[in-house]
């Protein structure tokens, strides 16, 4: 147990990752590969999508398999499917993908003031009725203007500066009241 621990603590994970092993006591290192017989028989065998999607820890459904079940034993919805694979599927994949970036001394090396990061701000995104709400939404409340919004969409600006005016009245609302006048001072 003991060898086992002291292995791991030096050649285990992505900060090791440049590290040379060196193995003692007869002990020896193999990559370990696909011999032709294994590899005519992962061929014949014709794994289903479900299996595949099992084998690689991806959902059968965003490879081309059938709809994902929820907790209730209902679809999931696209939108909760691509969530679940962003946070817990490929975040985790870019994370480690940027340490080993970091790692790379002929990259990044001691003192580095520059690092790797996976710059994506919203990878997910919602249908687009939901996607169409939400800006609507914006718009109404006034944090995102009407010529933002028309650019989203391709179109050009509203003339004369029209679409650079914040949303004030809420739609179906009435105008915000002015300030009451200061009191009348007495004296």
């Amino acid at each position: 147990m003991e060898a086992k621990e002291l292995w791991d603590a030096s050649n285990a994970g992505l900060e090791n990752s440049h590290g040379t092993r060196v193995v003692s006591g007869g002990a020896s290192v193999n990559s370990v590969g696909l011999t032709a017989e294994d590899a005519q028989f992962v061929e014949s065998v014709n794994l289903s999508v479900e299996q595949i999607a099992r084998i690689t820890d991806v959902s059968a459904s965003l490879i081309g398999g059938g709809k994902g079940i929820g907790q209730n034993g209902g679809p999931i919805s696209p939108e909760h499917e691509a969530t679940r694979w962003v946070q817990y599927k490929l975040v985790p994949r870019l994370e480690r993908i940027e340490a080993a970036f970091r790692r790379d001394p002929s990259l990044f090396g001691p003192g580095a003031v520059n690092y790797p990061m996976f710059d994506n701000p919203d990878p997910v995104r919602g249908d687009r009725i939901t996607e169409d709400t939400i800006r609507h939404q914006k718009v109404q409340r006034g944090t995102l203007l009407i010529d933002e919004d028309r650019a989203i969409d391709g179109l050009p600006p509203l003339p004369d500066g029209l679409g650079q005016i914040p949303q004030i009245t809420p739609v179906g609302g009435a105008p915000n009241q002015a300030p009451a006048p200061p009191p009348a001072q007495q004296e």
